[in-house]
């Protein structure tokens, strides 16, 4: 990625359209002091984005409170690291740990922001057959790119909703690691407190939170079967295709199971209602004729 180092008027830098929802981080009054008495000392990051006109112009892809805080001490220039980036590379720096917004480095957030921007893509696509009600479900991955997330690190974050809301609030406040909380996905509720609690506590790595979790299973209580492939492959196409985390439980011997669906309002329930309408056989008018 080709970088330099410029200085640069502040009317020639715009806001990105690709930045993240949300309130980024204001300049403290101290940072305004600072930039008042010692100028900007370091630096933005910007790209280069040429207008039809060929002046060139700058998009902030991090640095919103330095940028603000020259623009209120009357800085008519700073110093900005330039780069040529795409529109993916751009949305990576703008939604990945991104300091100008705290609430885009909470997976919690992240895993809520992927369920309405799921109901949102699915209410604005057309009908898949006319007369029907039935819409198109629109992949979680592609959706997942959205926030620079790979298709992984995509249903990882989904996967955290299966998690008791205490154990939610830890890793929100980032308390608790991403990593630890992944391994306590499945747990029992009170596993799940007990673990997180003590992996706060004691700061516990991930693998030690591993360990905690293997010795449970090596336990003599019976523990339920791992889940297959296809099981989980299953659970994966039905939490993208109802924007809702989704549980199937099989027991072989018995040949019985469950599904558990996940949502957290009505409004999320009344969205999966009118998928499951929408998907019905036979839900639609019969063809005329």
């Amino acid at each position: 990625m080709a970088e330099e180092l410029a200085h640069i008027y502040t009317d020639l830098i715009d806001l990105s359209p690709l930045r993240p929802k949300g309130t980024p981080r204001r300049a403290s009054p101290a940072l305004v002091a600072e930039v008042r008495t010692n100028g900007l000392l370091q630096p933005l990051l910007v790209r280069r984005r040429r207008q039809a006109s060929g002046e060139p112009r700058f998009e902030l892809l991090r640095g919103y409170p330095l940028l603000a805080a020259a623009l209120l001490a009357d800085e008519p220039r700073i110093t900005a690291r330039v780069i040529e980036a795409g529109d993916t590379q751009a949305r990576e720096l703008l939604h990945r740990n991104n300091p100008d917004y705290p609430e885009r480095n909470d997976p919690i957030a992240d895993a809520h922001w992927l369920q309405a921007r799921q109901r949102q893509r699915l209410a604005e696509a057309p009908p898949q057959r006319r007369g029907q009600g039935r819409r198109r479900a629109v992949p979680m991955a592609e959706i997942g790119r959205e926030l620079g997330l790979s298709r992984t690190e995509t249903y990882h974050r989904l996967r955290l909703l299966r998690l008791d809301p205490a154990v939610q609030a830890l890793v929100a406040a980032g308390q608790l690691p991403l990593g630890s909380a992944r391994v306590l996905v499945g747990q029992p509720t009170i596993r799940q407190r007990t673990l997180a609690e003590r992996a706060v506590r004691e700061r516990l790595s991930v693998r030690q939170v591993e360990a905690l979790v293997r010795q449970r299973r090596r336990a003599p209580q019976a523990a339920p079967p791992a889940p297959s492939a296809d099981l989980t492959a299953l659970e994966r196409e039905l939490s993208e295709t109802l924007g809702q985390p989704v549980a199937v439980g099989f027991d072989p011997k018995t040949r019985r199971g469950e599904l558990r669906l996940q949502f957290f309002s009505l409004e999320e329930l009344n969205g999966v209602i009118e998928r499951l309408r929408g998907a019905a056989p036979g839900s639609g008018r019969p063809p005329k004729g």
